[in-house]
């Protein structure tokens, strides 16, 4: 975020803050391709694959709208927040550059209807200086309503 207001030293704190800034900087790893949830989901189970660019370690974690703006490249790596079946992230697993890494992740206990999740994805190379990239997706829960393919006769 990035807070402006008028002259220089003025006593009045009336400026105003922007939104999220993107900032670039030389990460040690980074992604091909872009973290993606396959189609396959269910309230337990999710897929989601990523490409690096270089062998390196990722973590990953599903955090709820409670704890999702709690979530740094820290607090990431220590697996602080987040979903807490240990098949529901993934803590340092290694990856190799260029290749195709799909994930399984299990027993997350999602809940239907309002709340809403996101998985979190940090990447880094393996000399693990927290100079990494870290990408984010949405989880759409499937809902309460379940399609059928029953017909009713009048």
């Amino acid at each position: 975020y990035f807070y402006a207001e008028g002259p220089f030293r003025a006593e009045e704190p009336d400026g105003i803050l922007s939104g999220p800034l993107l900032v670039w900087y030389n990460a040690s790893n980074t992604f091909i391709q872009q973290p993606r949830i396959q189609a396959t989901m269910t309230t337990n189970v999710f897929y989601f694959s990523f490409i690096p660019e270089k062998d390196g370690n990722f973590w990953a974690v599903v955090a709820d709208s409670t704890t999702e703006g709690l979530l740094t490249i820290w607090n990431i790596k220590t697996m602080l927040y987040g979903q807490p079946a240990a098949d529901c992230k993934r803590e340092r697993k290694y990856v190799t550059g260029g290749l195709l890494n799909t994930e399984e992740f299990l027993f997350c206990y999602f809940e239907r209807g309002p709340q809403t999740y996101r998985a979190f994805v940090y990447l880094e190379d393996t000399n693990e200086a927290h100079d990494g990239i870290m990408a984010d997706m949405g989880i759409i829960v499937p809902g309460a309503a379940e399609v059928t393919n029953e017909f009713y006769i009048r």
